[in-house]
């Protein structure tokens, strides 16, 4: 035979109906005292057959308190349970992520290596170019945005990119900035036109 599933609940509700009953029957069985006391044959056979019901019903209220205490335990039992399976299930979905994490922080440890030995590259190569821009008998004091301070540019599209209020802000990239200042240079065949 299998077991029926009771909730709580449920018992609860039968406890209080069967509680119901018992002061209903009590209340009953008071009004009939005095009278079963007094000599009243009916009474007193009505007040014996009300006591048999009165312990039957507290017979049944104390099954019902024992009934619904198992019942509290299991369910406190299966939330433990389900609680215990949740943060198994969590931890692992946050082991998973986790990795994921760390391989991006990886990920990104390289590129801002890559940046910054690039932000190295570019600077020297700005200077180089300015140089020989000089060399050549250019005037590199002109205030053409792009013509000088690429890796600050480049560093301040990071900063913004990272910073508080970045959807608010413009970050347009450098590159073009620096192709319009050396325009004049990178459509040049060789000549000295300036």
């Amino acid at each position: 035979m299998t077991e029926q599933v009771l909730s709580s609940a449920y018992i609860a509700e039968q406890q209080s109906a069967a509680t119901e009953t018992l002061v209903e029957l009590e209340t009953r069985a008071e009004k009939l005292a005095f009278a079963a006391v007094g000599g009243d044959d009916a009474a007193v056979s009505a007040l014996a057959d009300l006591n048999a019901q009165i312990e039957r019903a507290k017979a049944d209220v104390v099954v019902f308190q024992r009934a619904k205490a198992t019942a509290d335990r299991r369910e406190a039992e299966a939330r433990h349970a389900a609680g215990v399976a949740s943060r198994a299930a969590h931890r692992v979905e946050a082991g998973r992520l986790a990795h994921e994490f760390v391989a991006l922080v990886d990920e990104a440890d390289a590129a801002v290596s890559t940046f910054l030995d690039l932000l190295k590259r570019v600077g020297m190569a700005e200077a180089e170019l300015r140089r020989e821009v000089r060399a050549a008998g250019i005037s590199t004091d002109s205030a053409v945005i792009g013509r000088s301070g690429a890796s600050i540019f480049l560093s301040d599209r990071i900063r913004i990119a990272t910073s508080p209020d970045a959807s608010f802000r413009d970050n347009p990239p450098v590159a073009p900035l620096t192709r319009r200042a050396w325009d004049f240079l990178l459509r040049d065949k060789g000549g000295v036109d300036v």
